[in-house]
């Protein structure tokens, strides 16, 4: 017996040497292991947002799921991870097939990108799916879209589901943003692209009642670390932190805080709505209240009343004050609600020919004559994404009598105060 132990001690210390000498590139790098190892530096690629995948703070640096998991790797594997922020997927494509970084932390393992890369084990599994606008009654499926335009992203999978489909007029967006909006806007009929993704940027954005699934999945993909086709090393040690790390308890408190979190019943109306039951039943037992302690106390009566016109005063000053303002303003005011559509003009606006009644409950995409692909419109849709103020931004429309008007306009996003955007 002590022989044998002897001989698989000398054959174990023969193969961890070997493995020392063959992967020299790698020793330090899986110094989680070794205590005066430091860790290997690796450049990752990430977009600026594909939520819940990738996403940035407010300082600019990376955050998603695919973050997270990317950490919790790395630090298996003996590897110290960069993050360089691209501002679209294929960019970060471009940049890993191109040798700027090592690695994309989630991506989905397609035929396409194995040959100019590899990948670990899967990660995660996506499903593709089918988006329509809310009120889109008529499709049901991707065979109900024949010869309507469908928007996919450039480099997703979605472009190579619907190369099966020239019965199908697709619309190839350099990011997922546009596509969105471009659905909503009604400028696409549909959009293919990962569920999950379409269902928290639509979340993020506020618009997630302006579209849903139609049909089964077209199709699942499975997901896992994208690295260089020559970063043979680094594709081993990754896969092998991947293999001991999904499934772990650690894995899945990061898969709960992306994905555990469903689609909010609270939406903005129904917000409302409750506040205001709430405030007009509080009002009520208020009133009764009152009512009830000056029956039964008969006094504190001509005070109630004297304080009850002072708020009546205040307040119809405060709206006489704001109205004076705004109808001797050389402009006029407008506001948008929480999914930007318009819900008021001020009387100047009407003054102007350009007509109120024919634009609330639109968006300003819906009202304007521009080509809203224009760089200025992107950016513009960009800005209201983002929750952004902006200044002087110029559009053309059309009056009420079908002549163009060109405006300028500028607007401040307005937030609850819970942080909550509200218009």
């Amino acid at each position: 017996m002590s022989c044998w132990v002897a001989c698989t001690i000398i054959a174990s210390t023969l193969v961890l040497y070997a493995c020392a000498v063959g992967h020299a590139a790698f020793a330090q790098g899986r110094g989680a292991n070794l205590a005066n190892a430091a860790p290997r530096q690796v450049v990752a690629g990430v977009p600026r947002s594909w939520p819940p995948q990738y996403g940035v703070d407010e300082n600019g640096n990376p955050t998603g799921f695919a973050i997270d998991v990317m950490e919790e790797i790395a630090a298996r594997a003996g590897l110290h991870v960069t993050y360089r922020v691209f501002n679209s997927f294929p960019a970060a494509m471009s940049a890993l097939s191109s040798g700027e970084v090592d690695l994309i932390p989630n991506t989905g393992i397609i035929p396409e990108r194995l040959k100019y890369s590899s990948f670990t084990s899967p990660v995660e599994t996506f499903v593709i799916s089918v988006f329509v606008r809310d009120d889109t009654l008529d499709v049901r499926s991707l065979d109900d879209l024949v010869d309507r335009r469908v928007a996919v992203v450039e480099k997703n999978v979605g472009v190579r589901l619907l190369e099966n489909r020239p019965d199908i007029r697709s619309v190839i967006h350099r990011d997922v943003q546009t596509a969105l909006f471009n659905l909503v806007a009604g400028r696409v009929d549909a959009l293919v692209f990962p569920q999950s993704v379409i269902l928290n940027l639509a979340r993020k954005i506020g618009i997630e009642d302006r579209v849903k699934v139609v049909g089964t999945p077209l199709l699942e993909v499975k997901r896992g670390i994208q690295v260089r086709k020559d970063a043979t090393e680094l594709l081993a040690a990754l896969n092998a932190a991947v293999e001991a790390f999904v499934g772990m308890p650690a894995y899945r408190a990061i898969y709960v805080k992306w994905y555990g979190r469903t689609e909010p019943y609270w939406t903005a109306f129904r917000v409302l709505s409750v506040m205001g039951a709430l405030f007009l039943a509080a009002l009520i037992t208020m009133a009764w209240w009152r009512y009830r302690t000056v029956v039964r106390l008969n006094r504190g009566l001509e005070e109630s009343i004297a304080e009850r016109r002072r708020v009546e005063e205040a307040l119809r000053d405060s709206k006489e004050r704001f109205r004076d303002f705004a109808e001797t303003a050389s402009d006029w005011f407008w506001e948008t609600d929480v999914h930007l559509r318009f819900t008021y003009f001020s009387n100047r606006f009407e003054r102007s020919g350009l007509g109120a009644d024919k634009r609330i409950g639109k968006t300003r995409c819906e009202t304007t004559t521009d080509d809203t692909n224009q760089s200025k419109w992107r950016q513009h849709l960009a800005d209201l994404a983002a929750r952004k103020p902006f200044k002087n931004f110029e559009h053309t429309t059309r009056s009420q009598d079908g002549g163009l008007v060109h405006v300028s306009i500028s607007g401040t996003p307005v937030f609850d105060a819970a942080g909550n955007f509200k218009g």
